[in-house]
């Protein structure tokens, strides 16, 4: 049983473990995991008021996974980094990775992909209200830094603190996390999408 609300629907003592299915190839760095399992949960619509049309099912992403992405949050942000230091050519980057590591080499595909990810997502910060992005801003270091360019944004993630959960959670993920919890408060679950990667990690049951 999920012990906090559903996700989907909102109810308490909703949302049921369904199953594993696994992420073939993940990427940490140069590390690579093979076959890591993922769980997902079904929501039992304890709460009659959702749409029957709404999705069924959610995934738990071990940290720091990004939705539909085999490589790490960090390692994407590495990725962009040295895409940033090749000027954007993203044939040459994808032949200095290869010749400096093992199994982190992408193609320039799949640079490009990374880069048009981060990209997206700063536009999605540079779209919120004044006083979401000045409370950005108290999270970063330096304070008081703007997002004009991605290379603004890769360096707010690596320096970005949100305070969630009471403990506190830094860099990237942190970001993302307040980007979903906080940032997105005043939609329900369903309207909402992920800060990187595809819009959204929820399924339909079969």
């Amino acid at each position: 049983m999920w012990p906090y609300p559903c996700p989907l629907c909102g109810a308490e003592g909703c949302a049921k473990f369904l199953q594993f299915y696994t992420r073939t190839t993940v990427y940490f760095g140069n590390t690579v995991y093979e076959d890591v399992p993922i769980g997902r949960f079904i929501c039992c619509r304890l709460n009659p008021n959702v749409p029957p049309e709404t999705h069924r099912t959610f995934s738990l992403l071990p940290h720091p996974l990004v939705p539909y992405s085999p490589y790490a949050l960090h390692t994407t942000i590495a990725l962009a980094t040295a895409l940033a230091e090749h000027a954007d050519n993203a044939y040459q980057t994808s032949q200095t990775l290869a010749s400096a590591y093992e199994n982190l080499n992408p193609g320039p595909t799949t640079l490009g992909r990374i880069k048009r990810r981060l990209v997206e997502a700063l536009r999605k910060l540079k779209r919120l209200p004044e006083t979401l992005q000045q409370m950005i801003s108290e999270r970063s270091i330096p304070t008081g830094r703007t997002l004009e360019t991605l290379a603004d944004l890769i360096t707010l993630m690596v320096t970005y603190h949100s305070p969630a959960c009471g403990i506190g959670v830094s860099g990237a993920c942190g970001l993302s996390y307040d980007w979903f919890y906080v940032f997105q408060a005043e939609l329900p679950y369903m309207e909402r999408d992920f800060l990187v990667g595809t819009p959204s990690q929820k399924r339909r049951a079969n």
